[in-house]
């Protein structure tokens, strides 16, 4: 039986009447409030903000979430945020310049009589929070001194390394999938291009993410400005070393049974 135009326009009516609000339900954005346990927001929510979409917002304090965004990406989200929101873990991280799988590089090295490195260094922290790792290395700084003399007085020079103020900022915080997200803070000293034993010491942020247990290179993604400036005294050094591509790992310690 063929139905009259009139009826099949009323049947195609009342069919979108009754799809439309399943529709509309899976399109637009829900609101919902989510507690947490282990995690404060400020931690959760820029881990959470690369998966949204345009139209989706997450805000929170303290602990607790309000996500505003379509059902199928709520219940995505709120996946995302439990796999985060667990207790923090012991951290081992490591920072060393050179090829990143070299593992018998010694700790600290000492190649000459006029400076010194420090190749590797590591150190333990709690997931989330901040570490500070120096990377740099110590240089020699001359100076004079008077000291007595038959008949007077006599400039003796003197030879003392100076640390420079190099170093990282490191907050460690995990992702799903055996992954970590950084957030670093450089501190970096070298001489000045002016000269005369001057040391610029420059700022550099930048957040990084890799897989756990693998070395990462450090990649200057920051915005870097210049801080502070001192004039002191002091020798040439070689600039190789201090040239050498950077790395970090991080490594979950696990607790003994």
């Amino acid at each position: 039986m063929t139905l009259p135009r009139a009826g099949l326009y009323q049947a195609l009516i009342l069919t979108l009447a009754l799809l439309l609000p399943a529709i509309a339900g899976a399109t637009v954005p829900t609101a919902q409030v989510i507690p947490l346990e282990h995690r404060s927001a400020e931690e959760i929510v820029p881990l959470i903000k690369p998966f949204l979409g345009p139209q989706d917002v997450i805000t929170g304090s303290g602990f607790t979430l309000i996500l505003r965004a379509r059902p199928q990406t709520l219940t995505e989200i709120r996946q995302v945020i439990a796999d985060l929101d667990t207790p923090p873990r012991n951290l081992y991280i490591s920072v060393r310049r050179g090829d990143a799988g070299d593992e018998a590089a010694p700790i600290v090295r000492r190649t000459t009589s006029t400076h010194r490195e420090v190749a590797h260094q590591a150190l333990r922290v709690l997931e989330g929070h901040v570490a500070f790792i120096r990377s740099g290395e110590s240089v020699p700084m001359g100076s004079a001194r008077l000291v007595p003399v038959p008949g007077g007085m006599a400039l003796e020079p003197t030879l003392a390394y100076r640390d420079l103020g190099r170093g990282f900022l490191v907050r460690p915080r995990l992702l799903s999938g055996d992954r970590v997200h950084l957030d670093i803070r450089a501190v970096y000293e070298r001489e000045s291009p002016a000269g005369g034993g001057r040391l610029d010491l420059q700022a550099t942020e930048s957040t990084l993410s890799g897989p756990l247990g693998e070395w990462i290179p450090l990649t200057q993604t920051g915005t870097s400005r210049r801080e502070d400036a001192a004039r002191v005294s002091g020798t040439q050094r070689r600039q190789d070393w201090q040239d050498m591509p950077l790395f970090v790992r991080v490594d979950v310690i696990h607790d003994s049974p």
